[in-house]
């Protein structure tokens, strides 16, 4: 028996094709390499590279091509469908990115009850029971994201780009805006140290010299 040409038989991955349909892109817009770069935004250094296939775009990469050029996200990623055809960015996930990020600022950086009341229920899975609750409402109305956390929520995004469970991804997507924000929280030495904020009482300790030493609130017997 001859043996199974096992390289022939390999199942290509849709994603090796990602650098030559970035390329018919590139020359269906009818610019340059460099021209082409500079619309979406990016440096003709890093487009060269990914059309190489040596560096690998993110998902700003692929909502520039979707809005300037109408590329579909989708098939640039599979190589499914028609070039023009429904972009495969996921807004309602990216929204939803964008919501974690907004609600977890606002628990671990303002302390807010309602915010951390939401994150409990979001760990939870419980978050549909609050659709019609005007409170609520008026909560997510209030809070809102900066320019830095626009960024973070295209890293997440990026960073979940490939995971194919839905479930997964929202969950992913939470862990990894709190564990941001936690990461950002001003550090407390006193805490860190276990000495309290407001100095307390501290008892005398012999040092070795024979030496009493204490704080501020020690006096002499």
């Amino acid at each position: 028996m001859r043996p199974v040409n096992q390289e022939k038989n390999r199942t290509k991955h849709p994603l090796e094709g990602l650098p030559s349909r970035i390329s018919f892109a590139v020359s269906r817009s009818g610019l340059n390499q460099s021209e082409f770069a500079r619309k979406l935004g990016i440096s003709p250094g890093f487009m060269s590279d990914v059309l190489r296939g040596q560096k690998k775009p993110g998902a700003d990469f692929f909502y520039a091509m979707s809005d300037v050029f109408s590329v579909s996200a989708d098939w640039l990623l599979t190589g499914r469908g028609t070039i023009n055809g429904a972009s495969g960015i996921d807004m309602t996930f990216m929204k939803a990115i964008e919501l974690h990020i907004a609600l977890t600022k606002s628990a671990v950086f303002e302390n807010n009850s309602t915010a951390k009341l939401l994150l409990h229920m979001a760990k939870d899975g419980s978050l549909g029971d609050v659709e019609n609750n005007p409170e609520f409402s008026e909560f997510f109305k209030k809070i809102s994201l900066s320019s830095p956390e626009h960024e973070l929520a295209l890293d997440i995004y990026n960073s979940q780009l490939w995971t194919a469970d839905p479930d997964a991804q929202i969950k992913n997507s939470l862990a990894a805006a709190l564990s941001w924000f936690q990461s950002r929280k001003p550090f407390n030495p006193h805490a860190a140290l276990g000495i309290p904020e407001n100095g307390g009482n501290v008892s005398q300790v012999i040092n070795h010299s024979g030496n009493k030493v204490a704080g501020r609130d020690f006096y002499e017997k």
